[in-house]
C-alpha cells in the first residue's frame, strides 16, 4: 500500500515539475517576436537560473518540442519566439437579428487583471 503511495506522489512530482519547466520555456520566450526570437542556450541559461540543472532534464527536449507542435512556440532560422496569439470568434448581433461573427485576437490580461481575478 506504501509503494503505491509512494509512486503515485512521484508521478505527482514529475508532473509539476515539468509543467513549471514548461512555463518557464514559456516565460523566457513570452515578450520575442519573429524578429527579436532567442536561442535554445538562451532558454536553457533561464531555466538553469530558475532551477540549478533544470535544463539538463531529459524531459526539456521532449516539452520544447510539443510546444513547438502546439504552436506555442515558433521556430525561426533556428531561434525560438512566441507563437502565435490565438484568434477568438465574436458573436454580435446586428439590429436586423441577424449574427456577425468577427474573430478578434485574444490580448494578454495585464497584471492588474491577474490579481483581480484571483
Amino acid at each position: 500500500m506504501q509503494d503505491k503511495k509512494a509512486v503515485k506522489v512521484k508521478k505527482a512530482r514529475k508532473v509539476v515539475e515539468k509543467q513549471q519547466i514548461r512555463r518557464w520555456i514559456l516565460k523566457s520566450v513570452a515578450e520575442t517576436t519573429p524578429k527579436t526570437a532567442i536561442t535554445l542556450h538562451s532558454i536553457k541559461k533561464f531555466l538553469d537560473s530558475k532551477q540549478n540543472g533544470a535544463s539538463n532534464n531529459p524531459e526539456t527536449k521532449m516539452i520544447i518540442k510539443r510546444l513547438l507542435e502546439s504552436g506555442h512556440l515558433r521556430k525561426v532560422d533556428g531561434r525560438y519566439a512566441a507563437g502565435k496569439r490565438k484568434e477568438k470568434k465574436v458573436i454580435h448581433r446586428r439590429s436586423d437579428d441577424k449574427e456577425v461573427v468577427t474573430k478578434v485576437l485574444r490580448e494578454k490580461r495585464s497584471d492588474k487583471s491577474r490579481k483581480m481575478s484571483t
